[in-house]
């Protein structure tokens, strides 16, 4: 099991100060304070920053902050991303799913956290400290949405120390105290809200757009730097007959993950009508971004598919499939429009 993202192990030699002190001192961020030892020092906030996004899709806004002395160290993170869930779900429902994918997400099980309501938001917090080495992390993470259920905020508090200062962590732990302006859990979000990503239209993502034609998508990819791959083994007859062609590349990110690959398929009446996108993240990451901005899924397998519009049967988003690959470090994104499910229906009435 490898080490959730938001452990901090910081490792960071900043000095030994002397905590002997029986005055504690606040240190708090985003809504979140914790009553920590007098003499820590404050950890850069950039090296911290690179160290807690690395190999994740960065939210919308972002902050963190840590504490530390040689072998010790207290850091808070507070993130936020636009907030959608389906018609009729209650807002502290919609929170306890989105902690427990998280949970699974990191590799943990859902028997290693408790949940718990704390004011308007959730609570996830370890049952047990995460050892890694000589470092034991205690963790906590709180989820809440702002009044009028238009951002997912998420907090996250960790100790990480030696075992011989266990109960120094676990003090720091009890003392954490939340104050954020939050809507109430029990509130029924009646209607769905779904910004989807930023980068994803309706029709098109920057140059690909659904219905262009397979000479389209080759001059589209050379025109955005990429170089046109060959299409492997069985799949070389399918790009010969203009059903399939494969782009080195991507010139701008995806759901905040690295393109790696782009295949596209076409149907010769309608144009192109699937994209699938290989990204240089987790599927498990990728399906939580998604999770968020398109909220009606469905898992099937390793795979899980977010419905845009159901109903669409032209060249226009039908849904986006989060899939992992053989490479755990990547994944596949694939959008599908309403032809290619048009056209399913119509071969399996």
């Amino acid at each position: 099991m490898r080490a959730p993202h938001f452990f901090l192990l910081l490792g960071v030699a900043c000095g030994s100060t002397d905590t002997g002190a029986p005055q504690a001192e606040s240190f708090a961020l985003g809504g979140v304070r914790v009553e920590v030892p007098p003499g820590l020092r404050s950890v850069d906030e950039n090296a911290l920053r690179e160290r807690l996004l690395s190999g994740r899709p960065q939210p919308d806004e972002f902050r963190a902050a840590a504490r530390a002395r040689r072998g010790f160290s207290v850091s808070i993170q507070a993130e936020s991303i636009a907030m959608v869930a389906r018609g009729g779900e209650v807002a502290g429902d919609f929170l306890e799913g989105v902690l427990l994918e998280a949970t699974v997400g990191e590799g943990l099980a859902r028997t290693d956290v408790t949940l718990r309501p704390d004011g308007e938001g959730m609570e996830a917090c370890l049952n047990a400290p995460f050892v890694r080495g000589p470092v034991e992390t205690h963790s906590c993470q709180y989820a809440y949405l702002d009044p009028e259920g238009r951002q997912f905020h998420r907090l996250v508090v960790a100790c990480e120390a030696a075992p011989s200062e266990r109960a120094l962590c676990e003090t720091i732990m009890a003392s954490r105290a939340y104050t954020v302006d939050a809507m109430p859990r029990s509130t029924v979000l009646a209607r769905p809200r779904s910004p989807g990503l930023s980068e994803v239209a309706d029709d098109h993502v920057r140059w690909i757009r659904f219905g262009m034609s397979h000479a389209e998508f080759l001059r589209g990819c050379e025109s955005d730097g990429q170089a046109i791959a060959e299409a492997p083994g069985p799949l070389a007859e399918l790009a010969r007959r203009g059903e399939l062609a494969i782009c080195g590349g991507f010139g701008a990110p995806l759901a905040n993950a690295d393109v790696v690959r782009i295949q596209a398929e076409f149907h010769p009446a309608h144009g192109l009508s699937v994209v699938n996108f290989v990204v240089a993240a987790p599927a498990s990451e990728m399906s939580a971004r998604l999770r968020t901005a398109y909220p009606d899924f469905l898992t099937r397998g390793e795979s899980t598919v977010h419905y845009v519009d159901r109903n669409t049967v032209d060249d226009t988003l039908f849904g986006v499939t989060v899939q992992p690959l053989r490479d755990a470090r990547t994944s596949q994104i694939q959008l599908m429009s309403g032809r290619a499910i048009g056209r399913g229906r119509e071969a399996n009435p």
